[in-house]
């Protein structure tokens, strides 16, 4: 039989399917030239594209719309921008400033206050001021310099004020409470003291550290004050921290959840609906409203109203209005992480769901075959081949979003993170339910009991699959190339102290205390692409030795030394990045000081030497023998009884580089008795990187980088 042809249909113009997109969601162009003017710089483009396509499509309300909001976006801006710079101007120099203000949010040690109209936000640092959102408070503070991140990816202090809205951070001397006013931080801070209480329905007094009760709080509850940074880091390596802090995931189950309920109450549509959008509320609130829960909200009161009104809802025209309100009132906002990947994933989400309806079927029935045909099984198999497409597409979608974008902000790469979203996602919906649950239930003394063991073992369970996750090859990535292994770091503590990495993977010689082990030296090791195979203390303090269980958090196996274990002896290691040999102090060295004890570090790479003296005494680097005294580099430190700063023996290593750490800040050494050496001297706020190259006729190169 022969077919007839098809008539052609003539596509439409441009300008129509231009104009068809743009009523589709008219806030999208307004939103895009928002975040260009908030961006600012060269970002003013996308607001003038914005205008232009508006333009061309006709939409002249639309194209003016997009004026005015850049317009209001970029007044803002500017504004924070000259008060935040004249606020700094006139606190330079001075030792105390004085604040009266009020709270607007509760950080971890210490809280952002707000100086009032016309004026800006700073962040006060201390421990437990006691103060909570919504007072009134007169502070007085002493100016703190910003932290500077050591290397890309590390905490940068100035970029997460930026975040926070904030112009400068200060260290508490003393404040009293005014009273309280009313605003939406006083609500917060009725939230969170709700949260508080909740909180210990759910993690009991003694379960402090059970990480499963910890990982219920932050699920349910969005408690993350609890939490152990172990814990945090089996979920950053796992690729599933936004599972780990209420989101816009956890405000859909919970909507859900609520409906379910609502609706075997036998409650009608329209009353539900208003008592759900009163109910999501006061979780958001309770949970501390973070930005990616205020959109989640956002999004849902605009579903809700205009089913209530009976009006169409756009799922990009409510995206684009959540996103708009947030970066209107704060444009700082749009440089924010967490700001990007809730609206970035969201919209991945968005596409694979899209792609998913649009996909064939992959495990259920023909998607030719009509549905009034399919028998019971088959529309089983049907939903759950929805089901599986879903989760991988929609998984996947959100995972290419998310990689740049965590790449570019904390250079790391989260190979497994779509196969943790995918193994994780029905886990997470069943501890959400049992956690909430155990909360109704909290109150009955058997029932709440069995719930909570019951949320637990939930929790226990989804615990278990994102630690798998994460230590499978390759989960957890810096975004940089490893180091060499003839590659050398000197990382700063502060307050003089200081840490060296010799090799990869290399001997770590000290590892400092807690907060620095975990805060500074592993993040700038993990960063700088280091993985040390051994860490040696040179002296028994908390101050050098507090951060060795941090490190062996990150790399398992980590062999530890004491230089106090090898008094009397030589002792040698060997690994792929060379040799070393750590030379003790000679044994009539009064022990009483501690600094008298620290060893010398030879350490020998492709025929390349560097000796890393530290802190070391006099009479321990006299002790080497001659052949042991010539390197190509010396790292030297400052003893303050006996220095070991001697020109003439120094000068006797023959060595192109004198590397001086910052506790040498006192010593006397010069450029000019060293020459025609380089001596280069560390900052107490910069990390130094040099290499050892393994050519043993080419002298050490310059270092790489002095940031």
């Amino acid at each position: 039989m022969r077919r007839t042809a098809s008539p052609s249909v003539d596509p439409l113009p441009a300008r129509a399917v231009v104009r068809r997109w743009v009523l589709g969601a008219p806030l999208l162009l307004p939103l895009v030239a928002t975040a260009g003017a908030a961006w600012g710089g060269g970002a003013w483009l996308l607001a003038a594209a914005a205008v232009v396509v508006a333009h061309f499509a006709g939409q002249y309300r639309v194209a003016l719309c997009c004026v005015l909001c850049a317009l209001l976006c970029a007044l803002h801006a500017e504004m924070w921008r000259q008060r935040a710079a004249d606020a700094r101007a006139a606190w330079e120099g001075r030792d105390a400033v004085a604040f009266e203000g009020m709270v607007e949010d509760v950080l971890n040690r210490g809280l952002l206050l707000s100086t009032g109209p016309g004026g800006v936000r700073v962040v006060v640092r201390g421990e437990e001021l006691g103060y909570e959102p919504g007072d009134r408070v007169r502070l007085t503070a002493a100016p703190q310099e910003p932290r500077r991140a050591l290397l890309p990816g590390m905490f940068d202090s100035e970029s997460w004020l930026r975040s926070r809205g904030a112009a400068a951070s200060f260290d508490f001397i003393r404040g009293e409470r005014l009273g309280r006013s009313f605003s939406f931080a006083t609500l917060r801070g009725f939230g969170l003291r709700c949260r508080e209480n909740l909180s210990a329905c759910l993690m009991p007094p003694g379960s402090e550290s059970d990480p499963t009760c910890q990982v219920l709080c932050a699920l349910v509850l969005g408690d993350k004050a609890s939490a152990e940074d172990s814990t945090m880091m089996d979920f950053r390596k796992g690729g599933c921290m936004h599972a780990f802090a209420v989101s816009g995931l956890h405000v859909g189950i919970i909507s859900g959840l609520l409906w379910a309920c609502l609706r075997l109450l036998r409650l009608r549509p329209r009353s539900a609906q208003v008592l759900m959008l009163l109910l999501i509320g006061g979780y958001v609130v309770v949970t501390g409203a973070s930005v990616s829960a205020l959109r989640a909200y956002m999004m849902l009161a605009v579903l809700l109203v205009g089913r209530l009104l009976r009006r169409q809802v756009s799922a990009a025209n409510t995206w684009s209005f959540a996103a708009l309100v947030i970066l209107l009132s704060e444009p700082w906002q749009v440089a924010a992480p967490g700001f990007q990947l809730s609206f970035a994933v969201y919209a991945a989400i968005c596409v694979g769901s899209s792609y998913c309806l649009k996909e064939d079927s992959w495990v259920g029935p023909d998607s030719l075959i009509p549905l009034r045909l399919y028998t019971r099984a088959e529309h089983m198999r049907r939903r759950v081949d929805l089901a599986l497409r879903g989760t991988v597409l929609v998984s996947l979608c959100a995972w290419l979003i998310s990689l740049p974008i965590t790449v570019a902000h904390f250079r790391v790469f989260n190979t497994w993170g779509f196969l943790t979203n995918i193994l994780i996602a029905p886990l997470l919906a069943v501890t959400m339910v049992a956690g909430v649950v155990a909360l109704m239930t909290a109150w009955i003394p058997w029932v709440g009991t069995a719930c909570l063991g019951a949320a637990k073992a939930c929790s226990g369970v989804l615990l278990g699959a994102v630690v798998w996750c994460g230590s499978l090859p390759g989960s957890y990535v810096p975004s940089t190339e490893p180091a060499p292994a003839g590659a050398a770091m000197l990382v700063p503590l502060g307050y003089g102290n200081s840490s060296a990495v010799l090799g990869n993977p290399g001997l770590v010689v000290d590892a400092g205390n807690e907060v620095s082990g975990r805060f500074t030296l592993r993040p700038a090791l993990f960063h700088a692409g280091f993985s040390p195979s051994a860490v040696l203390t040179t002296r028994a303090l908390k101050s050098r030795t507090g951060g060795v269980p941090a490190l062996q958090e990150q790399w398992t196996g980590l062999r530890v030394l004491q230089a106090k274990d090898g008094a009397g002896g030589i002792t040698r290691l060997s690994g792929p990045a060379g040799v070393y040999t750590v030379y003790p102090p000679p044994p009539e060295l009064p022990a009483r000081v501690a600094s008298n004890r620290v060893p010398v570090i030879r350490w020998e790479h492709g025929g390349q030497v560097c000796l890393f003296i530290g802190d070391a005494a006099l009479p321990t680097l006299r002790r080497l023998p001659p052949e042991a005294l010539r390197a190509d580099v010396v790292v030297l430190g400052y003893n303050p009884k006996m220095p070991a700063d001697d020109p003439d023996l120094l000068r006797a290593t023959h060595a192109a580089r004198f590397i001086l750490l910052p506790s040498a800040v006192d010593s006397g050494l010069t450029a000019e008795e060293l020459y025609p050496a380089e001596l280069i001297r560390m900052k107490e706020d910069s990390l130094l990187r040099f290499h050892l190259p393994r050519d043993g006729a080419e002298r050490s190169k310059p270092h790489e980088a002095h940031q």
